[in-house]
């Protein structure tokens, strides 16, 4: 999977994971303000070095440092379908060739998992009497031989009844002086994890 062009790593060399470079696609206020409990799901690529456990253990860290205002839950269980993507035309994070972010590529791309996999994603949400489900996307490249952390997400939230009603995107891209891997997978891990914690603190699902 080649992901990393040269105007990508030029354009989104911002170090902060703070919520800079955190670009919202849509949001529906008053539907967010309904959900009472939602679903937490990963949704990785096949081919990378760490596993959806590592994702959701590091995650939820950090959601633990913060106060819970509305109930999350974890999804673990959810089938190969629902918990990873195969190819980049099947990742809800559509780009061309020069790295510019196809946002109706996306939302069509997005649609078309959430209908594909609507028996399954209702049935989570009927199972534990959800309001909601968010799907993380998370794509990553940790380069430690050259030295470099790249990684783009999207956070997905769909209503009970697998309407979109909340869509954004991230891009990070830093170099690192730090050759070990378990070193630089924890600021990966970190960073991803930075990230969807304090947009859900400024959706009003985490509090400080």
């Amino acid at each position: 999977m080649k992901r990393i062009t040269t105007a990508m790593l030029i354009c989104l060399m911002s170090i902060s994971c703070s919520g800079i470079g955190v670009k919202k696609i849509s949001a529906n206020t008053s539907a967010i303000r309904e959900v009472k409990k939602v679903g937490f799901l990963v949704r990785i690529s096949r081919d990378v070095r760490l596993t959806r456990d590592d994702y959701v253990k590091t995650i939820s860290h950090w959601f633990a440092g913060f106060v819970p205002l509305k109930d999350i839950l974890f999804i673990a269980d959810g089938s190969e379908k629902i918990t990873f993507f195969n190819t980049n035309e099947h990742r809800f994070y559509q780009v061309n060739e020069a790295g510019e972010f196809l946002k109706f590529k996306s939302i069509g791309v997005v649609n078309l998992y959430l209908r594909d996999n609507r028996a399954e994603l209702k049935k989570i949400i009927d199972d534990n009497s959800l309001d909601g489900i968010f799907v993380y996307e998370i794509y990553g490249v940790i380069a430690n031989e050259m030295q470099f952390v790249d990684y783009d997400t999207m956070l997905v939230m769909a209503d009970k009844d697998l309407k979109v009603i909340y869509m954004d995107m991230h891009r990070f891209s830093d170099d690192s002086n730090e050759l070990d891997f378990d070193r630089i997978k924890i600021k990966f891990l970190d960073g991803i994890s930075e990230r969807v914690t304090k947009t859900l603190v400024g959706l009003g699902f985490l509090g400080r």
